[in-house]
């Protein structure tokens, strides 16, 4: 997949692309329907899959910060990629790329720049200054220049509205299977193993802690998960949150990896989550939280049997 920084004097070297623009944070499962509806009609015109995205997220500008991410910026060019598109358009990364009109922004970015020849575009789809460039007028600008316009409905699962928001806010309820259905995979994050006070490894149950840059953290609790750890997955009990036991308040992820005692400090790891099996609880001491840890683990292990047998 070729990856493009665009400029206002980029030109395509496509001779026509079909489109589709957004943030596509997540890569969920109404993009995912985008793109496949876009490399679809590319194949039917002879053009180029393409996708024009922006970096960083517009309510960087507009809101003074970015939503929590599901995906980091990296993360979402390789499912872009992984879902068959075969170029990304990245812009916006200043506020001058947004205080186009919509008309300018149509004619000087999709059609001249890009070599747009049909565009897929979301339910709620906007653009332009002020977000005053509608489907209705896309459409009629697509009459007008002679390009194609498609918009896609709002895809709905197991009677949930499929969204980045609604992504964002079933993970920060600890909602993580209603989560994972909606992407289409499992929810993940990445981030080093650091040291911790030890704990874990004195009780007889070692965790690796993860240093966690993102934003977006799931619901505290206890969590089924898989990790992968230079490029082999294990599965785990994740434990987010304070250690209430042991007087700790700060909040930390930590992850005991089934069957595996291996030195892993500093490295990069990602950790999927399965499911979530109960809330943080304060135990009277170390003796009470083992017999917990056990039982996590062996309800962990018929969750992980049954997850694998869908695999």
């Amino acid at each position: 997949m070729k990856i493009v920084s665009w400029e206002p004097n980029y030109r395509s070297p496509y001779l026509k692309t079909v489109l589709t623009a957004g943030n596509f944070d997540g890569v969920h499962l109404g993009h995912q329907a985008i793109f496949s509806s876009v490399i679809a009609k590319a194949r039917e015109l002879s053009a180029i899959p393409a996708v024009l995205t922006f970096n960083p997220h517009p309510q960087h500008f507009f809101r003074h910060g970015e939503p929590p991410l599901i995906t980091t910026f990296e993360k979402r060019l390789k499912l872009i990629e992984s879902h068959g598109i075969e170029a990304v358009f990245v812009a916006g990364k200043n506020r001058e790329f947004y205080d186009q009109d919509a008309e300018t922004f149509v004619r000087g970015v999709l059609l001249d720049s890009l070599k747009m020849a049909y565009i897929f575009v979301g339910h709620d789809f906007t653009f332009g200054k002020g977000k005053t460039g509608t489907i209705d007028l896309l459409t009629r600008l697509g009459e007008q220049y002679d390009f194609g316009v498609e918009e896609k409905s709002a895809v709905v699962v197991q009677g949930m509205l499929v969204s980045s928001t609604m992504v964002r806010n079933l993970i920060q309820m600890g909602r993580i299977k209603d989560a994972s259905v909606l992407l289409g995979r499992d929810f993940s994050i990445s981030g080093q193993v650091v040291r911790g006070v030890g704990r874990g490894r004195q009780l007889g149950y070692p965790t690796a802690n993860i240093d966690y840059k993102g934003r977006l953290m799931p619901l505290g609790g206890v969590y089924v998960t898989w990790v992968v750890i230079d490029g082999r997955r294990y599965w785990g009990v994740a434990n987010l949150g304070s250690n209430l036991t042991f007087g700790a308040r700060n909040f930390t992820i930590e992850v005991h990896i089934l069957d595996f005692d291996e030195d892993i400090y500093d490295k990069v790891i990602e950790v999927g989550f399965i499911d979530r099996i109960r809330h943080v609880v304060k135990f009277s001491g170390p003796d009470e939280l083992v017999r917990q840890i056990r039982d996590d683990i062996t309800l962990a292990e018929r969750i992980i049997k049954s997850y694998e047998a869908r695999l």
